[in-house]
């Protein structure tokens, strides 16, 4: 997404201040030391050292693939869109991911007739990973 869109910065915005609400299922905890983690840690480590567009792309592409190869083996796996952030908090990095749904709506017209529209479903993540960049720990 371009990030000079308003629209992208808002859903950004609006997207960390929903982690942790009720109804947000967020995970906690660490990376392993026993080499079960997988690439991600690796790739997190790259974006920490960088902070540039290539390593956050390559972190995404990892974390998505390990994803959808996880996603296929769930029988009740119902989709969604995978929303990858990097921002700051008072100088903190932080790296967010999080499951966004769609959901069903209606809009009026101009003719004040109800329309059925999809929207994005900013109420709540359905999983979501906040990530401090800054703890090696």
């Amino acid at each position: 997404m371009d990030v000079s869109i308003s629209q992208v910065q808002s859903l950004g915005q609006q997207l960390s201040r929903v982690v942790g609400r009720d109804g947000s299922t967020v995970f906690w905890g660490q990376f392993g030391t026993n080499n079960r983690e997988g690439q991600f840690p690796g790739a997190v480590e790259n974006l920490t050292a960088s902070s540039d567009l290539a390593a956050f792309m390559t972190l995404t592409e990892v974390a998505m693939a390990k994803l959808v190869a996880s996603a296929g083996k769930e029988l009740l796996s119902t989709g969604g869109y995978v929303f990858f952030m990097f921002y700051e908090v008072n100088a903190t990095p932080f790296l967010l991911v999080g499951m966004i749904k769609e959901r069903g709506a209606l809009s009026l017209s101009a003719d004040m007739v109800p329309t059925d529209i999809r929207e994005l479903d900013l109420s709540k993540l359905d999983q979501a990973a906040p990530i401090n960049l800054a703890r090696s720990d």
